[in-house]
Order: structure tokens, then sequence, then C-alpha cells
């Protein structure tokens, strides 16, 4: 593709000056623009994008998920994270899910529910951070939900790519399946019990999904189904504010969220390859993939036996990116042969929204339902799709992360910030379950180790290393991956695993905001 521009990009940046948002669908991102526009904060406007991306993304993202957050707030320079992702029902143990034939965890059904946070995440950040009303932040979701919205593109390729799924839970197909299969590009959906249930919330907050109504709908459906999900499981929880770990990463201090996500698995790959000539090797070349994918499978060799919910582990999160566990991969990295670590890992999805307001404060949220549509569960009659994280879950009781009754579970998602002198400058996130780790550090190495540009750096071509197979986008060319396959890796080729970005950058020298979206996805940046 031929463009009048000196840029290595599929399409241009976005830049304004008072605000920016930027999700994975076009009517989410413009539903947090109008709320820009309308005086809220940019927590509101990443409320706003979450709820409208209930409805026009589904099968991403949903009341029954998790979420997580950091953001800025520019009265007090103060960088803040939440951590809204919920535990195991008080019912659910090993002995349950081997008792029911699993000798590890399922990948969806009733076994894999857990405790759905991202409601009371969303309330928190309001509570503290918001301008606008509550209420206001939910018109457009309902809107689309009780009037339906025109399905796009990629999001309809990953719907029907689950179809079969669907079809087999009842409930579910009966919501989700209109007429017997996945919405078409371009086709109406409607989701009016959906529509009911945010209404609902909108009017009476999460009281109503965590002590009332709503939550004695959604445990009657989960006992209903086999899921030891209760009233008082909902009733007890409750979002924790957490502080954000960093790293100093070429001049810019990078900051993630602690476990029980994944973050420090970014910055212990940061601190890994932070002292190689990674622009000397060359963007995307045979000796820049390796070195990341040995840095990604140390890294990941901590996360898959070390990390899990802290209040259950005496680990210490710092070691992992520590100078002696660093200097323990450097000694064993061959940049000739690929190591055997590994262990198999999925690049499910979720959604982020990133958010800059006119007075700066930031916000970098990521919510998600884990694997397409969930545990495939709806509760009741609400349209809620209840989330299948339990399946994170190890059966190995020596493990960090095995399941135990009100734990939570090891957690893919995770936004990212990056502060230049205690100022945000981008803030960004690469949905894609076990590729977000991989692609927080691509994405940061494309714009500062290579130069390129918020857009130029989401377009380039990703790898994703599936602790099995290394998969590299087409665009990677033969010489790379002849040269990677004689280092000795098992190189592939998979579709829709390589996630998707959504990043602002912040030029605060000249007060302008430099917005860019994956071309992976169908969404976009805007500002104004």
């Amino acid at each position: 593709m031929d463009r009048p521009s000196t840029t290595k990009s599929y399409r241009s940046a976005v830049c304004s000056t008072q605000g920016m948002c930027a999700t994975s669908q076009p009517l989410a991102t413009l539903s947090g623009i109008e709320v820009l526009r309308n005086g809220g904060s940019a927590a509101d406007a990443a409320i706003c994008m979450l709820n409208t991306l209930t409805v026009v993304e589904p099968h991403m993202n949903g009341l029954g998920g998790d979420m997580f957050g950091l953001y800025f707030d520019s009265t007090t320079n103060e960088l803040v994270g939440l951590n809204s992702s919920g535990s195991a029902p008080a019912g659910l143990n090993i002995e349950m899910v081997l008792s029911a034939g699993g000798k590890q965890m399922p990948t969806n059904g009733p076994l894999t529910i857990t405790v759905p946070g991202a409601l009371g995440g969303l309330v928190a950040f309001h509570q503290k951070y918001g301008k606008l009303s509550w209420e206001d932040l939910f018109h457009r979701a309902i809107e689309y939900a009780e009037g339906g919205f025109p399905v796009t593109e990629i999001i309809s390729y990953q719907w029907n790519s689950v179809a079969d799924f669907l079809q087999d839970q009842e409930k579910t197909a009966e919501f989700y399946l209109p007429y017997g299969r996945a919405p078409r590009l371009g086709e109406i959906f409607i989701n009016r019990s959906l529509a009911k249930t945010l209404s609902m919330v909108a009017k009476k907050g999460s009281d109503t999904f965590y002590h009332g109504k709503l939550a004695k709908k959604i445990c009657q459906a989960m006992a209903d189904c086999g899921s030891p999900l209760s009233v008082q499981d909902l009733a007890n929880f409750t979002p924790e504010w957490v502080t954000p770990m960093g790293v100093n990463y070429m001049g810019h201090d990078v900051y993630e969220l602690p476990p029980n996500c994944q973050g420090v698995t970014v910055l212990a790959m940061l601190r890994a390859i932070e002292e190689f000539d990674l622009k000397g090797m060359g963007l995307n070349s045979s000796a820049y993939i390796h070195t990341l994918v040995e840095a990604k499978k140390f890294s990941y060799s901590d996360r898959d036996t070390k990390l899990g919910d802290p209040r259950f582990t005496n680990n210490d999160c710092s070691y992992f990116f520590s100078d002696e566990r660093i200097a323990s991969f450097r000694k064993t990295f061959d940049p000739q042969c690929a190591s055997n670590l590994g262990s198999p890992d999925k690049g499910t999805d979720t959604v982020y929204v990133v958010a800059v307001d006119k007075d700066r404060n930031v916000a970098s949220f990521i919510s998600s339902i884990f694997e397409y549509f969930g545990s495939g569960i709806v509760a009741g009659d609400t349209g809620i799709i209840m989330q299948n994280r339990g399946s994170l879950f190890s059966l190995d009781r020596e493990n960090a992360n095995c399941l135990e009754p009100g734990k939570r579970p090891l957690h893919t998602i995770i936004p990212a910030m990056v502060l230049k002198d205690g100022r945000p400058q981008f803030a960004f996130g690469v949905m894609g379950g076990h590729m977000q780790p991989q692609g927080h550090v691509q994405i940061m190495n494309n714009i500062y180790a290579f130069g390129l540009g918020v857009q130029e750096a989401s377009d380039q071509p990703r790898f994703f290393h599936n602790g099995i197979e290394l998969c590299l986008e087409s665009a990677i060319p033969y010489k790379t991956r002849r040269e990677l396959i004689e280092r000795g890796h098992k190189v592939g080729d998979q579709v829709d695993v390589y996630g998707g970005f959504q990043g602002i950058m912040i030029d605060h020298s000249n007060g302008v905001l430099i917005g860019g979206s994956d071309m992976r996805k169908d969404g976009c940046a805007i500002g104004y």
C-alpha cells in the first residue's frame, strides 16, 4: 500500500489538543468523546466506553467480568492503580473439580466462573474521579442494547469463530445467536434483556448487582447451572486500590499493576533486554525476535509457577525483575540457540480503553470476560455473560496460583502507563490474553528503541510465542523465519492471536495528544 507519508503505518495517527479516546469499536470511542465534550473526566469517559463495549463487543467484555485500571490524577500528580478482579466462590475447591472428572481446570462452564469485579471497579473510579452523574455514563450502552447497533467486521469474524461453542449453550445461544448464527457484518444486533439490566445498574448502581435483586437473579441462575457462586460471594466483593510497580526503561518510567495480574512479567522482560543493542539488531530481525522470545520464556517461567493472589502467597513480586533474577537470565541466554522453556499459552482477548481529558487526567482501563463469551453461561434473563477466569487456576497445590476458595486467579489483563519526568507520556494496552506482556514490550521497543510514532508502532508486524510455537505475522520475511528455525524455534502461522493495541501519546511541550489504534481491530482513536 502506497501512502503519501513518511511514516510506515497503514493509517494516520490522530491528533488533537483538548481530549482523546481510543477503543476497539468506533461507537464506544465516540461515546467516550461525547462524555469528554460534556465536561466529563478521563475516568468518566473510560467508564462510559467500557459500558458501551459491553453491548457492542459482547464476546469480550461485560458485567460478568473483571477489570484493572491505572489512573493519573493531574490535580495531585499521582498515579494510582485498582485491582477489581474477583475470587473463586467460597464453595469452589480442587476436590470439586477433581470429583467432576477434571485433571486440570476446565476451559469453560460453571466451575470456571469467579466473582465478577468489573462493575465494582467502575463504581470505585467514578466515586473518586468522576464528574458526571453515574447514570449519564450508560446512555449510549442502553441505547445500543435496546435499539440495536450494526456489528463490525472483526467482531463479526470473532463471534462466528465460536458459534459452534455457543450452539452447545442453549440459553446463551438464545441471546447471542440470532437466527441460529452469529451476526454478520452490518447486521443489527439487539439485546433488550441486557438493556434492562444496564438500566437497572444505571439507576441503582452496584448495590443491586452485589447485594440486591440482580445479585439474587445471578446466583439463582448460577445454582441452576451448577456453579457454586453465591449471594454471599457477591456481597463480600470489594475492589482493591493498589500501588503500581515500575522500572526505568530507556529513560522512561514504565508502570504496570502488581499481581494477581501479570504486569510484573512485562517489567521482568524489559529488565532482561535493557542492556542489549536492540536498535543494532534491527526491528523484527531474527536476532531481535530471538532475544525477546527468550526473555519472554524466562519471565513466563516465573509467572507460571510463582505468581498468584498476593493475599495467599509470600512471594516478593519485585524479585522477578530484580538485579539478581535478571543476572540469571543473562548467564543462561544463548544468542544462537532457543531454550526449551515453555508451556502452552492461548492468545485470548479482552477490551482496553484509554482516555485523556483537557486537564490531562489519564485513564488506562482494561476489562474482560476472558475467552470469547467467557464461561459460555448467561445469568438467567439478565443478558450477563459470566467470565471463565477460574480456568486459569492450577490444580497443583505447590503452585502459587493453585485453586483455593476466596482466592483470585492469575490474571492476564494488564493496563500500562509510561511517565517521563513525573508526567504521563504514553498510556496504552495490548489486548490478547497471554500475548499482552509480549505485546507491551514490542510496542515500547517500536517507540523507544526504534523511534516509531504511536500508529507506526501499532502497525508493525508482531510475534506471539504461545509457549511451544513461535507465531509470526505474515509481514515478517521468510529470511527471518528461516534464521529463527535455525536457532531452534518452532515457527508457525496463526490468525487473531497478536492482540489489539490502543494508545495515546501526550506531547506536553506542544499541548498535543497523538493517538493510535490497531488495524487488527475494528476501532479507532478520536480526539477533539
